[in-house]
């Protein structure tokens, strides 16, 4: 069985399994630059990535908004310290409804901003925005990639190849 079928027998997303093609599990973690892909792989083989994801965390620190930062610094604490699930889940919650809360803010104040340059009806403003807006995407876009190649880093960091494919061993054939 190729590494692609193993990856289509977990029902991983059609886009990580186009992308795995006929490379070995060896080299497509070597290879990845997806963080997110990695990090569901570790999850579905049952590796505990906790330490993994608090790293990540930490990565991207000075990211957090201030009113979602205590949310935030509760889940990572909860992971390096081995919570239990509840603690867990109820930190995970609380952090991504801070995230969500912040992300809102900011894309309401994006939206009335955009709203306001159609209601002045200057053309020229309004499509100044729209090039702005085209830009901000395409550097959020650029950001994103940069920080999915420093998680898959930093997955390799905490996982071996070698781990992996012992992991996936165990998971086809489970001891008796």
């Amino acid at each position: 069985m190729t590494f692609a079928d193993q990856l289509r027998k977990m029902d991983a997303c059609p886009e990580a399994v186009e992308w795995v093609g006929k490379r070995t599990l060896e080299q497509a973690w070597t290879e990845c630059q997806n963080g997110d892909w990695m990090a569901w792989f570790t999850r579905e083989l049952g590796l505990d990535s906790l330490a993994a994801a608090s790293d990540m965390a930490e990565r991207v620190w000075h990211l957090v908004e201030p009113e979602s930062q205590l949310a935030c610094a509760w889940a990572i604490d909860c992971a390096r310290r081995g919570a239990d699930d509840d603690e867990r889940g109820a930190a995970v919650a609380a952090a991504e409804a801070a995230a969500w809360a912040a992300g809102a803010a900011r894309a309401a104040a994006w939206a009335a901003a955009w709203a306001a340059a159609w209601a002045a009806g200057a053309a020229g403003a309004a499509e100044a925005a729209e090039a702005a807006a085209g830009d901000a995407r395409d550097a959020a876009g650029a950001a994103r990639d940069a920080e999915s190649k420093a998680q898959a880093y930093i997955m390799r960091e905490h996982f071996s190849a070698e781990q992996i494919a012992e992991a996936i061993r165990a998971l086809i054939n489970p001891p008796a």
